[in-house]
């Protein structure tokens, strides 16, 4: 038996050669048409491989400095992650009102260490968004139950994840949810919980900001509740919410009608009261308009004199840049040409991004743009000096930003701190970043302090486009032809308005896009709500009307128009009379009374320039484009009287 097996053991090899000889040869004759096919395939596999690695890169951050476009290009290849991409969904089936899909997608994420107050937001958000819809519908008791799911979600975000992003926004959204179970008490006839819920929610909103978003709705249901279990608190509340909405509103008008005895109370008799302030202006301030009032009195040389000696006391002002420009422009008065112009150059390479170094170069003649460096400036994905929380909020903002969802990663960016630790090169990729999100007004933060850190990177065509972005701009074509106005100028007004935030709202109550104040946006078009005005499309029609109103009420002068868009056409009217009839658009604008008016008007025109060149319009040959003729009110020439016929 075992010299048997040893046999075949030996044999086996033989046997097996013979039995797959004639396979073998089968398949030789038929490789050479094979052959092209599978080669062909294998290099298609190694190329497919090639591309999935190069396209695979860490989410981890590199410490390596990397040209700023190699980055941006970096953050829509990152590795995916599910979860962002889970969240991002849902996002969007929120803004589709799909809510149940949603919801069940935000479900296994609400437990989840990483992603767990952003789920718990978005699911809230879908709770309130269909209570709201079920009380449109009159299905009271469901609304409540919703609104009140979304209360213990909203609490769920502030007591276990205390430093969420959201967590800021959390009252507001609790307000909104309790204004909502407030509505289902009136409704079911439960006025003294409705009216006490009701200004529980109004102390979550607080300020005359949040109190304005009330609807009408609710105010009519707060005031009936009063009226069927009158409360100590309705007099006082019917005043507050009352001055928190425009005069001319539905809201407004609603509240004096229904609560006429809350506004007939005698005022008390004013006192005047003598009041001294014990903060003196800077010295730079005094110094340089003593120097001004001499430019403008038109004694050159006495101004070159006090400019000079102001740049060598105050090397550092703010002011710096705008007593260069006068001392270039007294040069050319005096004829010294060729110093004017040396010093003009010199100041518009200084400060290309300035109004002034833009009206230099303008003056110069030559092309503002021509100092900016095109090479790329290289920035780095992290800092050693970054806390933790921020490291983790960076990481989710570039996952985010990887599944196409900028919304989300500007919250997560939003609370950053600019500390003089970070690095410039940091700062830069944390600008990229902000600008990706669409968060420009932190963009242009960032920037504003690499440049005041004296960074020279910023002065380069790929930084300067984050300065200025177009966004917006097909609503704004939209309604700009509609009226008959220049798009840029619209465009340029907003970057300097709200940044392109649509729900920017200021200390004085101005909000959108546009920076409406209600009472303005309702006298432009009066059926305007408040709650209206952070829609892009509304704030821009209404906006935009009412800047070609002042255009037209100002023939056409473009600073005047912008002076009294930011200060009221009043002021902007007693200004140009109060100005000398031979000063042009740089003295007028340096007879602006308001810093921040005359800040805001230079820079318009700034970005006109910019924007004009970036969407390849017309740029103006000169700043006179902004300054046509305009003779104020009562200072009209007085006409000849009509010759008599026959007179000589």
């Amino acid at each position: 038996m075992k010299k048997t097996f040893k046999s075949f053991v030996l044999l086996f090899p033989l046997v097996l050669t013979m039995m797959i000889a004639p396979c073998v040869a089968q398949e030789e004759t038929q490789f050479e048409s094979r052959a092209p096919a599978s080669v062909a395939q294998k290099k298609i596999r190694r190329k497919k491989a090639k591309t999935a690695e190069a396209k695979k890169v860490e989410v981890n951050p590199s410490t390596e400095q990397m040209p700023l476009d190699q980055l941006s290009e970096r953050l829509s290849r990152l590795n995916k992650s599910p979860r962002a991409r889970q969240i991002k969904s849902a996002y969007d089936l929120i803004q589709k009102k799909k809510y149940k899909q949603a919801r069940a997608k935000l479900a296994p994420l609400e437990k989840d260490l990483v992603f767990r107050d952003v789920a718990l937001w978005f699911s809230a958000q879908t709770d309130l968004l269909e209570a709201r819809q079920g009380a449109q519908t009159r299905k009271f008791a469901a609304s409540s139950k919703l609104a009140q799911r979304a209360i213990l979600k909203l609490f769920q975000i502030e007591t276990q994840v205390p430093g969420s992003p959201y967590g800021k926004n959390v009252s507001k959204e609790v307000a909104q949810a309790e204004l909502l179970k407030s509505e289902a008490l009136f409704f079911g006839k439960k006025y003294a919980e409705a009216r006490a819920l009701f200004e529980t929610a109004f102390q979550r909103l607080g300020s005359n900001t949040g109190l304005s978003g009330v609807r009408k709705e609710s105010l009519e249901q707060y005031m009936g509740s009063c009226q069927k279990a009158e409360g100590e608190f309705c007099a006082g509340w019917a005043q507050k919410l009352y001055s928190a909405h425009a005069k001319a509103s539905e809201e407004a008008k609603y509240l004096a009608k229904s609560r006429p005895e809350a506004f007939e109370r005698p005022k008390p008799a004013s006192v005047s009261k003598i009041t001294q302030s014990y903060k003196a202006p800077d010295l730079d301030q005094v110094a340089f308009n003593s120097a001004m009032e001499l430019v403008l009195e038109e004694k050159n040389k006495k101004a070159s004199q006090e400019l000079s000696q102001f740049l060598d006391e105050f090397p550092r002002s703010s002011h710096r840049y705008r007593a260069r420009y006068w001392i270039a422009r007294i040069l050319g008065i005096q004829k010294e040409n060729e110093k004017s112009e040396k010093a003009l150059i010199a100041l518009q390479q200084d400060s290309p991004l300035t109004y002034y170094g833009l009206a230099a170069s303008v003056l110069a003649g030559k092309p503002f743009d021509a100092t900016l460096d095109q090479t790329v400036p290289r920035a780095v994905e992290i800092d050693p000096y970054l806390n933790p929380n921020e490291s983790f909020h960076l990481m989710r903002a570039k996952q985010f930003l990887a599944e196409k969802a900028p919304e989300l990663a500007a919250t997560e960016l939003k609370d950053f701190r600019i500390s003089n630790s970070l690095s410039n090169e940091f700062l830069l990729y944390l600008s990229l970043l902000n600008y990706e999100a669409h968060a420009y007004h932190t963009s242009f933060q960032i920037l504003t302090e690499l440049i005041q850190r004296g960074y020279e990177s910023v002065y380069t065509a790929s930084v300067v486009k984050m300065i200025f972005p177009v966004a917006f701009f097909d609503i704004i074509e939209k309604q700009a032809a509609a009226i008959n106005i220049d798009p840029v100028l619209v465009l340029s007004l907003i970057k300097q308005e709200s940044a392109f935030e649509p729900t920017a709202t200021s200390g004085s109550g101005a909000s959108g896009l546009m920076q409406l104040m209600p009472f303005t946006a309702v006298e432009t078009e009066p059926t305007v709500r408040r709650a209206d005005l952070v829609d892009p499309e509304t704030s821009v029609r209404i906006g935009a009307r009412y800047l070609k109103k002042v255009l037209d009420r100002f023939n056409g002068n473009i600073v005047l128009a912008l002076a009294g868009y930011n200060a009221g056409p009043t002021a902007a009217e007693r200004w140009i009379k109060a100005s000398s009839s031979k000063n042009g658009i740089s003295e007028f604008i340096e007879t602006i009374p308001y810093k921040e008016t005359r800040d805001y008007v230079s820079s318009i025109i700034r970005n006109y320039f910019w924007y004009a060149k970036a969407l390849k319009r017309e740029v103006p040959k000169s700043l006179d484009y902004f300054w046509v003729p305009y003779v104020p009110k009562g200072q009209e020439p007085a006409k000849e009287a009509p010759r008599e016929s026959g007179e000589d």
